[in-house]
């Protein structure tokens, strides 16, 4: 009996005990046999699990196009489902043979325990040249940005689609359009991009870590966020007809900003959540929906405005275009939502987030957010003291940086994710190489957009406006306006990759101290007490992003990456 009670109970159990007791003997009895069956089935595991981003080379995978070094292979324990490579306990694959395998009871979770990791992939990544590796990033990056591309270029659409509507209804809807939008740019815009930035960095290092399940622990912290400071917002935004009278007189146009900001709320908050949720795609590197889900809002929102304010039974005027604007964010957020169930959700969802990652970033996050808005508005508001000509031409100016932004937008984003996920995958030679790739692809688009403005300036400005003295006025500043746009898409795309580390309290330190320690008084010192009008402004604007782009990249460059690994690995699962 004692011998009966010893045995497993059950037919599962028992036939799973026999499967071990006959791996052991073959083992003893044919371990090279043994050893190639499991190296081969090992890499048809690594074969058959979807590779890092969407649709890449399996060649990539498993050693680069060029196939110069082929990584150590990896030795499959069927005991226990994991993998092992040489004398290492990782449980965890290198990223070139998986970045889906699960992580089993025996996972490090990073900390004190990530020395075997950092070990493993600094070796097998020691065999890559660095013209490997970037070379590898280049075609990642491309890959990446080019669909984020797509779907700023469509978003912009549906901002200009916002504008036109307001536009033929009537001066007064644009003004009042205009005049809310301000409120909206300086209170809401920091508040979503706030929480955005927090989910960038959080989910993006989390997803190639030990526990990818707190991809999903992160969404839901971040849209708790959102809501609580939303509702924090929302007696400003539904009762702005007094604050909205400190900035214009008009009673009529005060009325209609404050009723498209009241029917405006809800949309906002649905745009706000649906920006986290197509994060969450690009923290996997699934960027390819990008295009399909923004032209599916961009179809929703011409459709329902054109319903909802010019159709015969309804012209609800300016709240029809609040209302549009919220059923297409809707069908994004839908459409996204959808997307990230079909992605393989059950590896992202079923643990809880903590609270102290999202909340110790958040306060820098949203002091980025707060200049990179404050900025702009900050020079529109001197240009509007130099008269309505100087005002006129900043409008333009600003239009065309609006345009040339997006580029350096898809780059900064897919840059961000995949150096997060790289520091979260525990290889800090590859991050290396992925910072320096994007910076590199940062350098050349503003050489491009520099060299384009210069070469072309009255093409690019008649794309705006066909009124020939603000045609000149608009040329004549050109040059420094052209040199203010590259030296901020380099500053951009470096702020990006420091986002990346966790390190958004560095970069607010040097923003603060360059843009508005230096470039606000060298601004107001040329525009005001000498007198070079847009010139000097723009000339101040220069300086300070120029330096702002230096010092971020020396910073970047500078990175110990290895000791970063370790810290960001502690600090976003704690």
């Amino acid at each position: 009996m004692a011998s009966t009670k010893s045995l497993p109970h059950g037919p599962s159990a028992v036939a799973d005990a026999q499967r071990s007791r006959r791996r052991s003997m073959a083992h003893e009895r044919y371990p090279p046999l043994v050893s190639i069956f499991e190296a081969s089935a090992a890499l048809l595991l690594a074969y058959d699990v979807e590779p890092y981003g969407e649709e890449e080379d399996p060649r990539l995978i498993i050693g680069f196009a060029e196939d110069r070094v082929r990584p150590q292979l990896p030795r499959a324990n069927f005991h226990t489902g994991d993998f092992c490579f040489g004398a290492m306990t990782d449980v965890r694959p290198p990223p070139e043979l998986s970045s889906h395998a699960a992580p089993t009871e025996r996972a490090p979770l990073l900390a004190g325990d990530s020395s075997a990791t950092l070990s493993t992939d600094s070796d097998w990544q020691q065999r890559q040249s660095t013209g490997s590796l970037i070379a590898h990033e280049a075609r990642s990056l491309l890959h990446s940005s080019s669909h984020l591309l797509l779907g700023n270029l469509l978003q912009a659409v549906i901002s200009l689609s916002q504008v036109a509507s307001s536009g033929h209804l009537g001066t007064r809807e644009l003004a009042a359009i205009g005049l809310a939008h301000i409120v909206v740019i300086l209170t809401g815009y920091p508040i979503a991009f706030a929480v955005l930035g927090c989910l960038e960095t959080c989910a993006s290092q989390a997803f190639t870590s030990a526990r990818p399940q707190l991809v999903g622990g992160y969404f839901v912290r971040a849209l708790q966020m959102q809501w609580a400071m939303g509702l924090a917002l929302a007696p400003l935004w539904l009762n702005a007809s007094t604050p909205l009278t400190y900035l214009l007189d008009d009673a009529e146009t005060v009325a209609m900003a404050a009723e498209y900001l009241r029917w405006y709320f809800v949309p906002f908050m649905v745009f706000s959540n649906m920006l986290c949720a197509r994060q969450i795609l690009y923290a996997q590197g699934i960027t390819y929906p990008a295009p399909y889900l923004t032209l599916l809002g961009a179809l929703f929102t011409m459709a329902f405005q054109y319903l909802l304010v010019f159709a015969p039974h309804f012209e609800m005027g300016v709240r029809g275009i609040a209302i549009a604007s919220g059923i297409s964010y809707l069908a994004m957020f839908l459409a996204t939502l959808t997307v990230i169930v079909r992605h393989d959700v059950k590896r992202i969802r079923g643990s809880q987030a903590p609270w102290r990652p999202m909340l110790r970033l958040l306060p820098y996050s949203l002091a980025l957010a707060l200049f990179s808005t404050g900025t702009s508005e900050l020079v529109t508001v001197v240009a509007a003291h130099l008269g309505p000509v100087a005002l006129t031409t900043q409008a333009v100016l600003s239009a065309l940086n609006r345009v040339l932004s997006i580029t350096s937008s898809s780059i900064g984003v897919a840059a961000l994710n995949r150096s997060g996920n790289l520091i979260g995958l525990h290889a800090p030679r590859h991050a290396r190489a992925a910072a320096l790739t994007a910076l590199g692809a940062a350098a050349l688009v503003a050489a491009l957009a520099f060299v384009a403005l210069l070469v072309a300036p009255h093409w690019w400005i008649h794309i705006f406006t066909n009124d020939e003295h603000t045609v000149e006025q608009a040329t004549r500043v050109l040059p420094i306006v052209a040199l203010a746009f590259a030296a901020q898409t380099l500053a951009f795309v470096a702020s990006q990759l420091l986002a990346a580390q966790g390190r958004q309290s560095l970069a607010v330190r040097i923003k603060f101290g360059v843009l508005y320690v230096v470039a606000v008084p060298l601004a107001y010192y040329w525009t005001m007490t000498r007198d070079y009008g847009l010139a000097g402004l723009w000339a101040a604007v220069a300086i300070g992003h120029l330096a702002t782009a230096v010092m971020e990249s020396l910073v970047v460059l500078k990175t110990d990456w290895v000791q970063l690994v370790d810290k960001c690995a502690y600090i976003t699962q704690h």
